[in-house]
């Protein structure tokens, strides 16, 4: 089996942009006396916040005197600035790049904000490596509606079955292998118990991937 392109996800798969906000979050809870486990933020995880929203959690178990927006400005800034130093997941960048210079068409399918994933591959020197960049903003339904990955391939000229996709979640997951991809998963600290079977492959990190293996995909074990 011959794959031509590649499909990443953005957050938590190329910048670790999950944790930093788990914690702040949790801050937020534990102020009012509540936990706030990694289980609560999976409901975020891949599909942005059209089911669950943590501002409006908070709200709700504050009272009467608070609303999800003051929370919003609250913590927004404090999330903006450690996200301003988030950094590229271990060995993401090398295999980006190494792709790159093979000419091997790439796209990023996020269900993040437009001005969030263009804003933080910019930041992190990635935003060319791409041959298409599909976001929230690009399609009616988000992860895990396979929507934005049909829409991945399409705009590479591709089609499904000639695609890998990489994601660190389970709804990222569903999304892609619903939209025909092969799918390689590498969690990160927060999803790495999250039942991620459905992918064909799990690795441990970009580090533990050679872009020659990927294009030759082969009915090898699905843990690496």
């Amino acid at each position: 089996m011959h794959m031509s392109g590649l499909v990443f996800d953005f957050d938590g798969l190329i910048v670790d942009t999950e944790m930093p906000q788990f914690i702040i979050f949790q801050e937020e809870f534990k102020k009012l006396g509540f936990a706030y486990t990694y289980k609560d933020w999976w409901k975020i995880i891949g599909s942005g916040y059209g089911e669950y929203n943590p501002y409006e959690h908070l709200a709700s178990l504050a009272g009467d005197h608070h609303d999800a927006d003051n929370f919003k400005k609250s913590i927004d800034g404090r999330i903006r600035a450690l996200l301003n130093q988030a950094q590229p997941l271990p060995g993401v960048v090398d295999f980006i790049n190494e792709a790159r210079r093979m000419r091997i068409p790439m796209a990023v399918a996020s269900s993040s904000p437009q001005g969030w994933v263009h804003g933080h591959l910019k930041r992190i020197g990635l935003f060319s490596a791409f041959d298409k960049i599909i976001t929230s903003a690009d399609v009616t339904n988000v992860k895990p509606d396979p929507e934005i990955f049909r829409l991945a391939v399409e705009s590479l000229g591709l089609k499904p079955d000639q695609c890998v996709a990489f994601e660190d979640s389970l709804n990222g997951i569903k999304s892609a292998k619903a939209a025909g991809l092969y799918c390689i998963a590498i969690p990160n600290d927060i999803t790495r118990s999250m039942p991620l079977d459905l992918a064909d492959r799990i690795v441990a990190s970009f580090n533990d991937l050679r872009i020659e293996d990927v294009l030759e995909l082969t009915n090898r074990t699905k843990y690496v």
